[in-house]
């Protein structure tokens, strides 16, 4: 009678008959097993203590576990029909009663206040709701923003090629975006390109002409073009140093907040409100967009399946160069940003020719500016401000790398593995670790940047038997941060040996290789 009143007590209506045989028969399993254990017991005497062992032990077929639910869902990447198990709790209530709305479904988020890992998902963050990728039918859509600048007629571009920019950017992104089987997701991808320069009149005359060409392309994009400097759209003077440098920061400002940007987010929203919409940053130096759209895709559906439907906040899969010298380094420096990430997922850079930030749910662009002091790491100044965001994540994986041009000014040290802006040179490292304010310094005052950055560089310089008191040692905040940068530099420590360890041996292998070429006398 007891299994029966039991089981008339447990809500039946959204169980399925295999579903209601597995509860029948996990209640009378247990049942059975609380009688073994009664059986097995002896009485304690009068006034004893229960014993701790009298309940630890019990006959091993009275392990029992759960039963699970299957729910049947689709696999957003195939035409399968695959099958979810997902642990059911089983909730008593009255005869007749019904589930309360506020009751939390298996599978569903639980309350967004409770406590999250400082390297990413932290707690505290401001209330503003960035969507989530529950429903796998949601749309996942791209705009796609691309600063380019326009140079004038010299013996090196031709006018003709200058005015080809446009046209070629947007044949390689339909070229190489996406994988094949995804190219139906061209349909959801706009651009907003930025035509610009520092202003001159020869260049006044020079971007109507381009406004005016007709590009042909399957894309959704606009052009828009502007001028920087003391008379300029942008108006930019270095009032201090009277540098005639680049306004980075006040460009892709300039881009993102124009009305052509904006009315192009709403044409991606169109008839899909709830859709995930992410700005892309991009340079319009890109050689291969290495299917990363399609990367893109896989990450966001892989994260909100993991993160109870929550999807990335910031995302990126970094860039490489082309064939030649600077492949490996560049290899390199990902390499290391991507393992330092794992860990600590801001305490690397996430790089301007490819990172990816989630619109807030029913904004046109996105709310947060590039603007800070300075005039260049764009990507660091805006990242500061969306961290604030309520369940914000950011991740830095694998995946496909965007195919970028080598900068002119780019050079590999003696090394043959380093470049200015790569990871694997330490104060790199150190300066990225806490570049988005993650790390806390104790030290105050002048020159405390410098100091604090030479302590985080002896991470990856310093011999491994010293390795755990040089964390130790370290001027910042004792917080989740500083374990998950103490953690994510010994991975770094670990991957730079191995690279080393890979460079003597080709470095052995070379005067082999050369004597074995040489002719025979």
């Amino acid at each position: 009678m007891g299994i029966l009143f039991l089981f008339s007590r447990l809500r039946l209506d959204n169980l399925t008959l295999m579903e209601i045989n597995t509860t029948r028969s996990f209640l009378l399993d247990t049942l059975n097993c609380m009688y073994k254990l009664r059986s097995n017991l002896q009485p304690a005497p009068v006034g004893a203590k229960p014993r701790t062992t009298d309940l630890l032990f019990l006959p091993s077929d009275c392990i029992v576990k759960p039963p699970t639910r299957q729910s049947h869902v689709n696999n957003p990447d195939t035409s399968e029909h695959i099958i979810r198990l997902e642990n059911t709790e089983l909730h008593m209530l009255p005869a007749g009663a019904k589930r309360s709305n506020n009751t939390l479904q298996p599978g569903q988020p639980g309350p967004s206040n409770t406590k999250k890992d400082k390297g990413g998902d932290q707690d505290g963050r401001n209330k503003l709701n960035q969507g989530s990728s529950q429903n796998q039918d949601q749309k996942i859509k791209f705009l796609i923003n691309v600063p380019m600048w326009v140079p004038l007629p010299d013996n090196n571009r031709t006018q003709e090629q200058i005015q080809s920019q446009v046209q070629r950017l947007l044949k390689l992104l339909e070229d190489t975006g996406f994988k094949e089987e995804d190219e139906e997701h061209l349909k959801d991808v706009a651009i907003i390109i930025g035509l610009n320069g520092k202003e001159s009149p020869e260049l006044r005359k020079q971007l109507p002409m381009l406004m005016n060409v007709k590009e042909n392309t399957v894309l959704k994009f606009k052009k828009i073009s502007f001028t920087w400097g003391p008379k300029g759209d942008i108006k930019y003077v270095d009032s201090i140093n009277k540098k005639k440098g680049i306004p980075y920061t006040d460009i892709r400002e300039y881009l993102k907040d124009h009305e052509e940007t904006k009315e192009l987010v709403r044409e991606l929203r169109g008839q899909d409100p709830d859709a995930l919409i992410y700005f892309s940053f991009i340079d319009a130096d890109t050689v291969d967009f290495n299917q990363v759209y399609s990367s893109y895709l896989e990450i966001v559906r892989k994260h909100s399946n993991t993160h109870s439907g929550i999807p990335p906040t910031v995302m990126s899969t970094g860039y490489e160069f082309p064939e030649g010298d600077f492949k490996r380094p560049s290899q390199v420096d990902r390499a290391i940003r991507i393992e330092t990430a794992k860990h600590f997922p801001l305490g690397t850079y996430y790089p301007e020719p490819n990172f990816c930030v989630l619109l807030l749910k029913g904004e046109d662009t996105l709310t947060e500016s590039f603007l800070g002091k300075g005039k260049t790491m764009e990507s660091p100044k805006c990242i500061k401000k969306v961290k604030d965001r309520e369940r914000f994540t950011a991740v830095f994986t694998a995946d496909n790398p965007i195919i970028t041009t080598v900068p002119a000014r780019c050079k590999i040290n003696n090394d043959g593995l380093t470049t200015a802006q790569s990871h694997y040179n330490p104060r790199v490292w150190a300066t990225s670790a806490y570049i988005h304010g993650e790390i806390k310094s104790e030290l105050k005052g002048q020159g405390s940047s410098g100091k604090t950055r030479a302590f985080l560089m002896e991470l990856l310089t310093c011999p491994d038997e010293k390795f755990e008191d040089k964390c130790k040692e370290l001027p910042v905040v004792n917080n989740d941060a500083f374990l998950s940068l103490c953690k994510a530099a010994g991975k770094v420590r670990e991957y730079r040996k191995k690279v080393s360890e890979d460079e003597n041996q080709q470095d052995k292998s070379r005067p082999a290789e050369s004597r074995a070429k040489q002719p025979e006398m």
